[in-house]
């Protein structure tokens, strides 16, 4: 089970993790889909706290816009 305390910083982080092990799971030695899937529900744990913490601090729903900077060059992975 994924640790749902502490800042964004870490909460972002541990999901972050957690699908890292997901795509370890899946591209190891011995493919694994079901230890990718559990780790894939540990990080969506994650990212769905920071919306209950939000709710039980009393917020208005809202969406984030990023923007990315346009001279930026992207690549795929």
């Amino acid at each position: 089970m994924p640790i749902i305390e502490g800042n964004l910083a870490q909460i972002c982080g541990n999901a972050a993790d957690r699908v890292a092990q997901a795509r370890q799971a899946l591209h190891g030695d011995s493919p694994d889909p079901s230890l990718a899937m559990e780790h894939l529900d540990d990080a969506i744990a994650c990212l769905k706290s920071l919306s209950g913490r939000d709710r039980a601090a009393g917020a208005e729903p809202r969406n984030t816009v990023v923007p990315f900077a346009s001279n930026r060059t992207l690549h795929s992975a």
